[in-house]
């Protein structure tokens, strides 16, 4: 039941019972109070007593009171038609009735006679059973209409509806009954609530207009799918006849349902409606955010919406954002200890270029803020510059400076004022021109500043040769002030209730040079149905949960002439392998080794490197899919 009608009522009833309590009186028959004589009024004392306030101008009435079990009665029966009222909406909704029409069946009379009794107040024992008549024949009425249409398991106000209900509230207090606990109806097991309202009542007015669209239920349903499923995103794809839903499960794209225009229409209009975005606009890029909230699973998604339209139709893209990501440090990655001493140690340095990178949906929000959060703050001192449209930095004692790039403005409008501060560490996520990358590339040189940024790549040669390449900064200077690379790839954990055991290939074996008798067993999902069927803990993937590879890169003098005469990806890498670079690929098979992964899945990662799809709710319609840019 939405709490915000029960407290519009509520108050409504409690305003109304105190601004007309005169008229509750007790009824015709009731004994008449005679006025109390004037002789019996306390006298003034004073000197100075007004003429106006003379005995003499003073009668007193027979008094009114209130009547408590009226007020109550009337209350009670109140709550039961705001909740059936509501059960009514969503109902209609679900079973596709003209629930527009029943809202005003159900509204109209009860609201009319609620509001008769105060003016009849004498004749409450015709007012008030009035009022019971206005609620009971339109909601008898629509119980009526809808259980004709519905399966007998389907049919509300019979006596194993009732009994189901009585069970499932009784087994809130631990009390159980024998009886199927089918619910009917459209119970909606997720609360949407907005975000980022500039206001508590334009908050309230969002959620209001979303439960009255009707594509909430539905909507509901399919965040719930999602919180079932584990995903961290899902995805609507519109085409002229259909929508497409995807859910990302462990960074993998999932198929789930399809659903028929008329059906996934309104769903996206719900979810447009509680962000404050314009159902009515399909082609345009629209960004938003809110929260689902489940009972069932108790889980509570802050959740960023983008849409775009395409060639196909328009596409929505929901992404949950993680509350852990901004807690975890570097321990809580994952790294082999050498690995991680080697980027501490890269991190404490007193000057420097420093770059973080990770694929798109590779977890390079969490890599930066571990990252940063490993640097002494509180003997060093740190400001980062950051887009305010993309903001992504929140770590403890690091002050952001943002910048507005919808307004034209670049990381120098700000830069200037920052250095003047001369902080010890400067973060700066995106180095989007050559004149940015340059003035960073000096302060790594000429001060005690330690210079931090991101990019996207998928491994530790590609990302330190991406941003000279995006801002066509001189690789002369580049290459002197960039000290290092860290690069994160995320792939699938296996499912340690279902995992499957194989004999070890001794390619592999060899190639990490482990001796064959020190490794009985390699695992895999399973190959074959399991007897008790599809797995609890999975749901059947044979996977649950992400772990990170990475790869350090510490530029060395070999690594920067490579970087200024050869800046190939191929050619950085060979000589970073010949610097003690272990790669990617080598890290995934010490995981496959200690039984974490599989050889598949491994193999899936190195050979894509990310989900294609995840980016794609933010190309232009202008924009090409990425296969037709290879073409």
């Amino acid at each position: 039941m939405p709490r915000f009608r029960v407290v519009l009522f509520l108050a409504l009833g409690v305003f109304a019972a105190l601004a007309v309590a005169p008229a509750l009186a007790q009824g015709p028959n009731a004994p008449a109070v005679p006025p109390a004589p004037v002789g019996t009024w306390p006298e003034w004392v004073g000197d100075d007593y007004p003429d106006q306030f003379k005995l003499k101008n003073f009668e007193r009435g027979e008094g009114y009171y209130f009547s408590i079990p009226k007020i109550v009665a009337a209350l009670l029966l109140l709550f039961c038609w705001v909740r059936s009222g509501d059960w009514v909406n969503q109902d209609a909704q679900y079973h596709k009735h003209p629930y527009l029409k029943w809202n005003l069946i159900v509204f109209a009379p009860f609201a009319a006679a609620f509001a008769l009794q105060w003016f009849i107040p004498f004749f409450w024992l015709v007012s008030f059973p009035l009022l019971i008549v206005a609620y009971v024949v339109p909601l008898t009425m629509y119980v009526r209409m809808r259980n004709k249409k519905a399966s007998d398991d389907d049919m509300a106000f019979t006596p194993l509806h009732i009994k189901r209900v009585l069970a499932e509230q009784l087994g809130k207090f631990g009390i159980k009954m024998n009886v199927a606990a089918k619910k009917t109806g459209p119970t909606s097991v997720v609360a949407l609530t907005a975000r980022n309202a500039p206001t508590p009542v334009e908050k309230q007015q969002r959620e209001i207009a979303a439960r009255a669209t009707p594509g909430f239920v539905p909507a509901c349903d399919v965040l719930h799918k999602s919180f079932l499923t584990r995903a961290s995103g899902i995805m609507l794809d519109f085409s002229a006849e259909a929508v497409v839903i995807k859910y990302l499960v462990d960074g993998i794209w999932l198929d789930g349902e399809v659903m028929p225009r008329q059906l996934g229409d309104p769903v996206l209009a719900t979810l447009k409606t509680i962000c404050a975005l314009k159902p009515e606009d399909r082609r345009t890029r629209q960004q938003g955010s809110f929260t689902a909230t489940d009972e069932v699973t108790k889980q509570v998604a802050h959740c960023k919406i983008t849409t775009q339209g395409t060639k196909t139709g328009e596409r929505a893209l929901i992404q949950f954002e993680d509350a852990g990501v901004r807690k975890r440090r570097l321990p809580d990655l994952g790294l082999r200890q050498k690995v991680a001493d080697e980027l501490q140690e890269l991190l404490n340095r007193k000057q420097g270029l420093v770059v973080i990178a990770a694929p798109p949906a590779g977890g390079l929000t969490s890599l930066t803020t571990a990252c940063i959060a490993a640097i002494d703050r509180f003997t060093r001192s740190g400001m980062a510059v950051e887009d305010k449209n993309s903001k992504d930095i929140e770590v403890e004692n690091i002050p952001v400076v943002l910048y507005d790039s919808l307004e034209q403005e670049t990381p120098m409008t700000k830069l200037p004022g920052v250095i003047r501060q001369f902080p010890d560490v400067l973060i700066v996520p995106d180095m989007v021109n050559a004149e940015t990358a340059n003035l960073l590339c000096e302060e790594a040189l000429n001060d005690d500043r330690l210079v931090i940024t991101t990019c996207r790549a998928k491994e530790a040669a590609e990302a330190l040769l991406t941003p000279a390449v995006q801002t066509k900064v001189s690789l002369k200077t580049y290459a002197k002030a960039v000290s290092g690379v860290i690069t994160q790839r995320l792939i699938r954990k296996l499912c340690e209730k279902c995992k499957e055991a194989h004999p070890p290939q001794p390619a592999i074996l060899q190639k990490l040079g482990i001796p064959a008798d020190k490794v009985q067993a390699f695992y895999r999902p399973p190959t074959q149905q399991r007897p008790e069927g599809v797995c609890t803990e999975c749901g059947g993937l044979g996977y649950k949960g992400q772990l990170a590879l990475f790869e350090l890169l510490i530029v060395d003098d070999l690594v920067r002439q490579t970087l200024m005469k050869e800046p190939k990806v191929e050619t950085i890498r060979a000589a970073a392998r010949k610097g003690g670079m272990k790669t990617m690929e080598e890290e995934g098979l010490l995981q496959v080794v200690k039984g974490l992964t599989s050889v598949q899945e491994l193999a899936r990662v190195l050979k894509e490197g990310a989900p294609p799809a995840a980016p794609a709710a933010a190309r232009t319609p202008q924009q090409p899919p990425p296969a037709a840019k290879k073409k």
